[in-house]
């Protein structure tokens, strides 16, 4: 992996040199791995040699843990939409090739990347495998917003890096028991956990809706509970002066030093009136 040095001969260390530990990577930033074919002790078999006439390179094949990198075929599907990153397969060449790898998905705890054989050169030669690959966020860039019925997706490639749709209907004056919250993300939608003491806030299309104090992102984000919307939703101007309403629009707000990070909206398509109370009379102005 990224990081490694080959240190033949050691086999209680998998060929590898501890001095060198694997890098930590960025995530969506290439990395470079290299491939050998080696022997039992680790030693690169290039070519032919007193043991063997003609050694036949293998066809080799890089799968990850990462889920949305997007493996290539043979290896255990990803999920979906992923990003089609995955290496196509390469064959060695004296013993030894690269591939040029980019993993998506925020892990501290580290992926798995492991090396195949394909079986497309007619050989059939085990596997290597490292794990606890760590992938890192990279800059935040949008303060992504996460409300009730989604569910945030490390990885994804999607528009919203998110799975789920805002929960709906709600009813005007009942305040939602689940919290709202903004995370500050990187185009990958990882958590950028390094972003605190940022100020942010959640605003809406609602003028009577739950106001908020500005909160500080804390490990990158922060949370807001008890949004309670005031009014019915889609809604149209009955007086002079009111607005149109077609759906409750909650977004994100950043109001940290510039430049600002992107905002995130959401729809709540349907408002519900509470329960009938009182009568109300509006006299001609």
């Amino acid at each position: 992996a990224a990081g490694q040095a080959a240190q033949p001969g050691n086999t209680a260390a998998g060929g590898r040199d501890p001095a060198f530990p694997k890098a930590e990577l960025n995530a969506g930033v290439t990395s470079w791995i290299t491939v050998n074919l080696v022997d039992p002790y680790y030693n690169v078999v290039a070519g032919p040699n007193p043991l063997i006439s003609n050694p036949v390179m293998p066809e080799a094949r890089i799968c990850t843990t990462d889920p949305y990198d997007g493996n290539a075929a043979g290896c255990t599907p990803d999920s979906n939409p992923n990003w089609n990153y995955g290496p196509e397969n390469l064959v060695l060449s004296g013993g030894t090739t690269s591939f040029a790898m980019r993993m998506v998905s925020r892990s501290p705890a580290g992926w798995t990347v492991s090396a195949w054989d394909s079986g497309g050169q007619g050989t059939s030669y085990s596997s290597d495998t490292v794990s606890g690959v760590v992938v890192k966020s990279t800059n935040a860039i949008v303060m992504q917003l996460v409300m009730p019925g989604e569910t945030a997706v490390e990885g994804i490639n999607n528009a919203t890096g998110k799975t789920g749709t805002p929960a709906s209907p709600v009813t005007a004056g009942a305040a939602w028991g689940t919290a709202i919250t903004i995370r500050a993300a990187d185009r990958y939608w990882n958590l950028d956990a390094d972003v605190g003491g940022r100020s942010v806030n959640v605003g809406s299309n609602d003028p009577y809706a739950t106001a908020y104090a500005n909160k500080n992102l804390s490990g990158g984000s922060a949370s807001f509970t008890l949004f309670t919307p005031k009014r019915r939703a889609p809604y149209s101007p009955k007086y002079t002066g009111d607005v149109t309403i077609p759906s409750l629009q909650v977004y994100s707000r950043d109001l940290g030093a510039p430049p600002a990070l992107s905002t995130q909206n959401a729809a709540v398509n349907s408002v519900t009136a509470a329960a009938p109370q009182k009568l109300q009379i509006i006299l001609p102005g």
